[in-house]
């Protein structure tokens, strides 16, 4: 009938063209080449769902924005944060090759190190109920404390999952005494 019954397609095999007529999708559904209906929303999603994987052939190459990478399949944009982080988050892994031990450690404090020490975040994104960690790790320990709340920085306070932290904005960085704020040294 023109419709895979057996994952490997054998009960297909050898028919003649024009045979049964084959029932149609349903119209938010996409028909694959073996005659397998599947969402539409699959078709093109990086993810093989028909048994034959004609859902995934004939796809465009993905336009990325500056902030996102280009995965080597050409059809999936990513965070450019997510490079190098230790996860497999392009389909082909391509995310994580060349990946040197160097380039998974540089998180300058005040920024937080997470994820196995391979993704640095921004101070003002710890502890704001938004996990950006894979582990969570931004959003716990010392979170809850509002130890900005007493807030003796010179510049900007900062909840961390260590306590508070103060740190300066552009232009300056934190002195010695960890409260105050001078110019950046050129």
């Amino acid at each position: 009938n023109g419709v895979w019954d057996c994952p490997d397609g054998s009960d297909e095999a050898n028919c003649t063209a024009g045979g049964t007529d084959v029932p149609p999708c349903h119209k938010d559904e996409f028909r694959c080449e073996g005659g397998q209906c599947i969402q539409k929303a699959w078709r093109c999603d990086f993810k093989q769902d028909c048994l034959d994987g004609s859902d995934e052939r004939g796809c465009g190459n993905a336009t990325c924005s500056s902030s996102e990478y280009l995965c080597d399949n050409r059809q999936e944009c990513i965070p450019a944060s997510f490079v190098c982080d230790s996860d497999h988050d392009c389909v082909d892994n391509s995310d994580e090759k060349n990946c040197s031990a160097v380039s998974r450690i540089k998180c300058l404090a005040p920024n937080h190190l997470c994820d196995n020490n391979s993704r640095c975040v921004e101070i003002t994104k710890l502890c704001d109920k938004n996990p950006d960690c894979k582990d969570g790790s931004d959003e716990g320990g010392r979170c809850e404390e509002g130890l900005c709340f007493f807030n003796d920085c010179e510049d900007s306070c900062q909840n961390t999952p260590y306590g508070k932290s103060c740190y300066c904005k552009d232009g300056l960085q934190l002195a010695v005494d960890g409260r105050s704020c001078t110019d950046k040294k050129p």
